[in-house]
């Protein structure tokens, strides 16, 4: 099991959540964040020496937690990441209504994820390497598009399965990092990437 690299955990959790007047622990803001026990729709636990506690989002909003990491620089202004529809996995057709377009979606994709939790898994990625090999968001999708040869890359923050874990020579510091990728839900000019969620292990 890889515990994803998220190199900039520390910055989007303070972004996004709501201290409520509360100091934020020093140890976000250095990135080193104790164990993120488990984030949803409402908060994120986190375990710091042998306690727990738990930090509301700031806003439940996805488009505007989105606008907070632009703001403070954590996801570039002119960011065109794409997400894979939860609903129909990203192929513009929930479950086998083949007649029935997906209501959740344009085309099977979105411009951000479903919830802030799971934006804040992807974004704690960071967006650009680090010295010590994490390809960061950024070097993910132009691992995608050189090596795979593909235009698109989209993304999905799940579990990753053994199956789309990438492997051997292709590329071990996107394995490394705890990220993997498939091709089911993809079009044919795309691929999709895999983050998991926070307080996961791969």
């Amino acid at each position: 099991m890889v515990t994803p690299h998220r190199p900039q955990l520390g910055p989007v959790l303070d972004a996004l959540v709501d201290s409520d007047g509360r100091e934020v622990p020093s140890w976000w803001l250095t990135n080193r964040v104790a164990v993120v026990a488990r984030a949803n729709a409402h908060e994120v636990i986190i375990e710091a020496r042998g306690h727990f506690v738990a930090w509301p989002w700031r806003t439940t909003d996805v488009a505007e937690a989105w606008e907070i990491l632009q703001a403070r620089d954590l996801v570039p202004l002119d960011c065109r990441a794409r997400f894979v529809c939860a609903r129909c996995e990203g192929t513009g057709v929930p479950g086998h209504l083949v007649d029935t377009a997906c209501l959740d979606c344009d085309g099977g994709h979105r411009p951000h994820p479903p919830t802030v939790a799971a934006l804040a898994s992807w974004a704690s990625l960071g967006w650009r390497a680090t010295d010590d090999g994490h390809p960061g968001i950024a070097g993910a999708e132009e691992w995608a598009r050189e090596m795979v040869g593909v235009r698109e890359v989209w993304w999905r923050v799940g579990p990753v399965e053994a199956s789309g874990v990438v492997l051997g020579p292709a590329h071990p510091g996107l394995a490394r990092a705890g990220l993997g990728w498939s091709w089911s839900g993809r079009r044919p000019d795309g691929v999709t990437l895999t983050v998991p969620p926070l307080g996961s292990a791969r």
